[in-house]
């Protein structure tokens, strides 16, 4: 079964139900919680789904979240050498880098985001927009 790690976005679109991005985050999303695939969320990027739902939601809603999501997504995990890798990645921005590291170092067989460009450079692992992954895995 693939290994796919999903980008904060992704997650974010589905939980605050950001519009024209909402149908398409959720479906691939919904893989996951269908055991269609193994999905998996960056450590790194809880704390940004935590506070950007909490902003819009208020605690308890993050917390929820958080909850829910752990019922079907499991975290992968960040070390020195997953931040070594990072710096060294070549990538424009830090973040997309350790997002990068994170799905190498964890064996992903993909990232689904929507943030295609912040990815030209990834060479080992596979980078979906939710659409292009939802007709990849049918």
């Amino acid at each position: 079964m693939n290994k796919v790690l999903f980008d904060a976005n992704v997650i974010l679109d589905v939980w605050l139900k950001r519009d024209n991005l909402y149908e398409t985050s959720l479906k691939a999303v919904a893989k996951a919680a269908k055991m269609e695939v193994v999905g998996f969320i960056p450590v790194t990027s809880i704390p940004v789904i935590f506070y950007r739902t909490e902003k819009q939601n208020g605690k308890k809603e993050a917390e929820n979240l958080l909850r829910s999501l752990m019922s079907f997504i499991g975290v992968a995990a960040a070390d020195e050498k997953t931040v070594s890798d990072a710096l060294n990645a070549g990538f424009d921005d830090f973040e997309d880098a350790l997002v990068y590291a994170i799905a190498v170092n964890n064996k992903m067989e993909c990232i689904v985001t929507r943030d295609k460009k912040g990815f030209v450079k990834a060479k080992e692992v596979d980078v979906h927009t939710p659409d292009e992954f939802i007709k990849l895995i049918r």
